[in-house]
């Protein structure tokens, strides 16, 4: 819907399609265009006749009809499609409009085509009228008439039913140009052109157009002729009895055909009725002249149409103002006449231009104020009366202002200088420039363009000089873009300052040390904020990564900052680089180098010394720095070369081989690590360390005279044995074929050892004395101990004529190992002498030697003294229990019991029942008699010495034995127990058994006889292997016989007279 508002005339609806858009029409222009200083113009008035349809064919008729929309004021809508003629009471239309026409054509025939031929005039009173054909519906802008469009329905009142069919019209044949200003266009062609294509467009109902050629001019008219008709057919195919035609006939426009000064090119500048439509002809019979017209005075020129432009204009003080007024081509008739005037009630006129036939003034406000704003009206009368306002607003503003703070920086640095700008307009459109100002505060060059901002505090520009080299000024200039003439201006000192200077010393240390660097600091200014950070430098003098923040202090020297190099690896650079916090571009550098110096070297040789000694180390020192000054301290460590304890001070000396330094052990005890630490005392880092293993050696030394009968005997097969203390195993020595009789004179012991020394398997008849010699060469006697069986050898305990005789020596003993030292040529030994002192007859074995040595206990005895034989000499210093059986324990006149079998003799050796279970009867002083009777025989049988004691009791226990019939039978013959037990019987066998057993361990004729126990233990098994340093030992008066045996090459044997006897 378009509206317009009556009291100031402003279209605000769809414009015309004219060169200048936005329009002004005069109000009530349709009132006064007719009308001059208040008469009314009389316009001719031509009436045509409706002629009544004819038809030579009962029932085929066509009918013209035109609408009647109603006066401008009183509309019809819809439409009213009728034959009368239309005037300014019945219709109302603007030039440009199309009057609405239709054709109402009925008895047709279905199927037949039908061609309609009409007329209209293009030309009257050599006005242009009704220049081509459109569609039927085309009364906008309806606007200037304060009413909707009316509704043009062209099936009212036929009962036609159904939608319309359309054709397109084709464009006007006959054209010619037409100059309107400077613009020349072909009309009615241009004029046609601007139409949509719906508005080119004729409908019909009930028919179908032809396929081809619908709509043809047969007559396109001639325009330079007062009067003159074209022609179209239009061709269709009736599909009812009745059908409908529709179409408009365009209203000429002055604005198409021109409006000079002597009036308009249009029809609408005349009086009568010049626009005429017609149904000339068509093929079903002679139609006749059907001829509808419209007054002219029902057709309105196009209103007055004004436009002051700029709708709104802004200028700052002192600016000039332009309004332009502007009368749109073929709207009013000029000459026109240009009131410029202030204020909504436009009383006062301000300027006047015109009357002038120009249809565009301008009006100018010079050097404007800020009283000047306003709204300002143009009011334009034409040569009518009619008269057009519009209206332009014009804002004066202040001149921007512009605030630019001072800034500083350093040479070489950038500022960033912001102004703050005030007094912009909104809506106005402002552009900015930077410029260098000289001291007059004039803007230097072209400049630099910049951008307008806002943020919080307001409008801003922002710019950045780069680069500082000298102190000046800098500031921007705004001015607007839409030529309001505002403009304002601020600048500001740029001050530029030397940059900070920084001096860094050379540093030293060694590696993993540390060093602090001071870097002293010049020309800070004040006001400005710095930073610092230190850095490695490469040798070009370019700082290397991040770096670390550091602080600006300030002592006596002045500002100042330090930094910490540790645990330094190698040579390099460091320093530091100052900025300004602010971004003044206000920077320095300054590095230096550090010296990264090998630590020192200490080289400590190990140690090997004798217990209780005394050790010297030496460290040598490499990579000591000269001007350096070092402490060195001596300490322990442990394995992983840690130094332990706060350690001992030490010199640093030289020699011909460089630096050194010494320290000695004392009373060593035991293995440890001994080395040096270094440092240097100017807090450089320097610092190392060295070590090496001490090592506390066993240095004891002994020897063991062996002597026998007091004298060195290299024949003898005396055996010692030392074990425990750190010994792995038993060391074994013999005093067989040495010469000097010493033994262990090779070993090496430890003092804080404590060792065992046996002679082992010595005969019960030697008498044996230990002696050392003390710290004065004294003999002093040592106390010894027969220890149970050692290695396989006898044991007095077990009443073997073999034992052992033991001692300590070493550590917690009276034989204390003496002290030595390394490079000792001549060690000190403990000296022990040991004679074995032999029995005066000898030779004598025990029972456990019987029990061994025979064919029937299963031991190895037996074999290698046959193997033994085979190889040597009858007997081989060794007698078995076979070589004496049978044998005869005792014998009377009446009586005798005689031993047969090598099985009964070790029962009775071994205090056995020779019957039944072989039950163990040592408790009985008869079996004990009897084992002790049968040794002594064996051995007597085997030419032991003589003994008349021992000879007297082997009587009387045989006269004993044979009264009690013993034969190793019973369970019972002298026991100590139940009634009778214990009698004078069992005590004599006791006796005599002890006297006998005295003589079978080779005690000295006459001795007193040992305590035997009660119950002895069964001998322990003896040596399986044949050996010179196993039973009987020792022998006198015997000589040596080599002869090899299965289990040992060379083995020594004894060979003794009386065997050979």
């Amino acid at each position: 819907m378009n509206h317009v508002n009556t009291t100031t005339g402003r279209y605000t609806g769809r414009c015309l399609d004219l060169p200048i858009k936005r329009l002004r029409y005069s109000a009530g222009w349709y009132d006064t265009f007719y009308r001059s200083g208040g008469n009314l113009l009389i316009l001719s008035l031509i009436f045509a006749l409706s002629t009544l349809p004819i038809s030579s064919a009962i029932g085929q008729a066509a009918n013209l009809d035109q609408v009647r929309n109603g006066k401008y004021d009183n509309p019809v809508s819809p439409g009213n499609f009728q034959n009368g003629n239309l005037g300014f009471q019945n219709a109302h239309f603007i030039e440009g409009y199309s009057v609405p026409y239709r054709a109402v054509m009925t008895g047709l025939t279905p199927g037949v085509p039908v061609s309609l031929e009409i007329g209209f005039d293009i030309k009257h009173s050599g006005k242009h009228a009704l220049d081509y054909i459109t569609s039927y519906d085309r009364l906008e802008p309806h606007i200037f008439f304060g009413h909707d469009p009316e509704t043009i329905d062209p099936t009212v009142g036929t009962g036609v039913v159904g939608g319309a069919v359309y054709a397109d019209i084709p464009p006007p044949i006959v054209n010619k140009n037409v100059t309107i200003g400077v613009i020349t266009k072909s009309q009615p062609l241009s004029s046609y052109n601007d139409l949509s294509a719906d508005e080119k467009k004729m409908a019909l109902w009930g028919g179908n157009f032809a396929a081809s050629n619908a709509i043809v001019y047969s007559s396109g008219g001639n325009l330079d002729v007062a009067q003159s008709q074209a022609i179209i057919v239009v061709s269709f195919t009736p599909t009812a009895s009745t059908a409908v035609l529709a179409w408009g006939g365009h209203i000429a426009s002055r604005l198409d055909w021109g409006d000079p000064i002597t009036g308009p090119n249009s029809a609408g500048g005349i009086s009568g009725s010049p626009y005429h439509m017609r149904l000339l002809d068509w093929n079903l019979n002679n139609l006749g002249n059907q001829d509808r017209s419209l007054k002219a005075d029902a057709v309105f020129a196009p209103p007055l149409e004004c436009q002051v432009t700029p709708l709104v204009q802004n200028h700052c003080e002192g600016g000039n103002a332009t309004i332009t007024a502007a009368v749109a081509e073929g709207t009013g008739a000029g000459p026109f006449t240009y009131e410029l005037k202030k204020g909504s009630t436009m009383d006062a006129t301000i300027q006047t231009i015109g009357p002038t036939a120009l249809r565009i003034v301008e009006f100018q406000l010079n050097n404007v104020a800020l009283a000047d704003a306003g709204r300002y009206y143009v009011v334009i009368t034409d040569n009518f009366g009619t008269t057009c306002h519009d209206f332009g607003d014009l804002n004066v503003f202040r001149d921007p202002s512009v605030s630019v703070a001072a800034q500083n920086v350093c040479s070489g640095g950038s500022a960033t200088f912001r102004a703050n700008i005030t007094n912009l307009q909104a809506g106005v459109s402002y552009s900015i420039k930077w410029h260098e100002f000289n001291a007059a505060g004039t803007p230097l060059g072209a400049g630099t363009a910049g951008t307008i901002q806002s943020d919080a505090m307001g409008y801003y520009s922002t710019f950045t000089v780069n680069n500082a080299t000298a102190t000046t000024r800098y500031g921007a200039v705004v001015i607007d873009d839409e030529g309001m003439s505002c403009n304002g201006q601020g600048y500001n000192t740029l001050t530029v300052y030397d940059d900070p200077a920084i001096s860094v010393g050379a540093q030293n240390a060694c590696k993993g040390g540390s060093v602090i660097f001071r870097a002293d600091i010049t020309n800070l200014q004040a006001g400005i904020n710095y930073t610092i950070r230190w850095h490695e430098f490469n040798a070009a003098g370019t700082p290397l990564g991040a770096g670390t923040a550091g602080t600006i202090q300030s002592d006596a020297i002045g500002y100042y900052s330090t930094y910490t190099v540790n645990n330094i690896s190698a040579n390099a650079y460091y320093g530091a680089v100052v900025v300004d916090s602010d971004g003044k571009g206000c920077d320095g550098q300054g590095y230096n180098t550090l010296t990264a110096y090998d630590d020192p070297t200490v080289t400590v040789g190990a140690e090997a010394e004798c217990e209780d000694g005394s050790a010297t180390f030496r460290a040598d020192l490499a990579n000591l720095v000269p001007g350096y000054t070092y402490s060195i301290s001596w300490h322990e460590f442990n394995a992983a070369g840690t130094p332990l304890g706060a350690g001992t001070a030490g010199t640093i000396q030289s020699d011909a081989t460089g630096y050194y330094s010494t320290f000695t052990v004392n009373n060593i005890t035991s293995n440890g690590y001994y080395g040096a630490v270094i440092a240097d005392t100017g807090g450089k880092g320097c610092d190392g360390q060295g070590y090496n293993s001490l090592t506390v050696m066993p240095c004891s030394k002994i020897e063991l005279e062996k002597l026998t009968d007091g004298l060195v005997d290299p024949s003898m097969l005396w055996s010692f044995t030392i074990s425990e203390g750190d010994l792995e195993a038993p060391v074994t020595e013999s005093v067989l074929n040495d010469a000097d009789g010493i033994l262990f004179d090779g070993l090496v012991l430890s003092r804080y050892e404590t060792y065992k020394i046996c002679e082992t398997n010595v005969g019960s008849g030697f008498n044996v004395v230990i002696q050392y010699y003390d710290s004065e060469g004294v003999l002093q006697d040592v106390p010894w101990f027969d220890p149970d069986v050692v290695n396989g050898g006898g044991d007095f305990n077990q009443g073997e004529a073999m034992g052992n005789y033991c001692f300590y020596i070493g550590a917690g003993t009276d034989l204390e190992l003496p002290a030595n030292t390394a490079d000792a040529t001549e060690p000190i030994r403990l000296r022990i002498r040991i004679n074995n002192i032999p029995p005066p007859g000898g030779d004598a074995r025990t029972p456990g030697y019987w029990k061994n040595w025979n064919s029937c206990t299963q031991g190895n005895q037996y074999n290698n003294v046959m193997e033994a034989r085979a190889n040597g000499g009858d007997k081989a210093d060794f007698w078995l229990l076979d070589d004496h059986l049978p044998h005869i324990l005792w014998q009377t006149a009446s009586a005798r019991y005689e031993i047969t079998s090598c099985q009964e003799a070790v029962l009775i050796l071994d205090e056995r029942q020779v019957t039944g279970k072989n039950q163990k009867l040592a408790s009985d002083a008869a079996y004990k008699l009897a084992k002790h009777l049968l040794t002594y025989q064996l051995n007597k049988k085997s030419g032991t010495y003589e003994c008349a004691s021992a000879a007297a009791a082997a009587v009387e226990a045989e006269g004993l034995l044979a009264s009690l019939n013993f034969r190793g039978t019973l369970s019972s013959y002298l026991s100590n127990k139940g009634k009778g037990g214990g009698g004078a019987q069992y005590a004599r066998a006791l006796e005599l058994a002890k006297t006998l057993d005295a003589y079978n361990n080779n005690l000295p004729c006459g001795a007193g006889a040992r305590t035997i126990a009660d119950k002895e233990s069964a001998p322990a098994s003896l040596d399986s292997k044949l050996r010179i340093s196993t039973y009987p030992n020792p022998f006198r008066g015997a000589t040596t016989l080599e002869f090899s045996s299965p289990v040992k090459q060379g083995v020594c044997c004894r060979y003794i007279p009386w065997m050979a006897k």
